[in-house]
């Protein structure tokens, strides 16, 4: 004979999974060549929804909502709110201490990120202020961003 309470458990623990899952992460689709090598046109990744910048470190790829073009994009995390950010040559600069994990290409500019917002580039540097990082569309609100690839 059929347990009911038990399959109801199962049913109700399950369900409580799959919309816990629902709440907390996202799957999504790579699209584009912005971010490669790294990242795949095609590839499949599972986002953690979260805006809290404690779970950000600088290098995270995240996705935000891009207003442009309505639709979520995935960029690298450079520098966080009130960071002095400068590029020389493409070598970074926070805070005037030198950042040697990445290279921009040959560009120079210097910013100072606003409160409540990140700067992103993309890993495709032959992209990179062609497409929507902040090297083309300036800083990412907090309130955009989406989460952060699951590692």
């Amino acid at each position: 004979m059929l347990n009911f309470k038990k399959l109801m458990s199962t049913f109700v623990n399950n369900s409580f999974n799959i919309i816990y899952f629902k709440k907390k992460y996202i799957k999504i689709q790579i699209s584009g060549k912005s971010m490669e090598p790294n990242f795949q046109e095609g590839e499949t990744y599972i986002l953690r929804k979260t805006k809290s910048i404690n779970l950000f470190e600088r290098f995270d790829p995240i996705i935000f909502f891009c207003n442009i073009h309505n639709k979520l994009h995935l960029k690298r995390l450079l520098a966080f709110p009130d960071e002095n950010l400068t590029v020389k040559n493409g070598k970074i600069y926070i805070d005037n201490n030198f950042i040697d994990s990445f290279k921009l290409g040959t560009i120079n500019f210097n910013i100072i990120v606003s409160k409540n917002s990140f700067f992103t580039f993309s890993d495709n540097f032959k992209t990179n202020a062609k497409n929507c990082d902040s090297l083309s569309i300036g800083p990412i609100k907090n309130s955009q961003i989406a989460g952060k690839i699951f590692s």
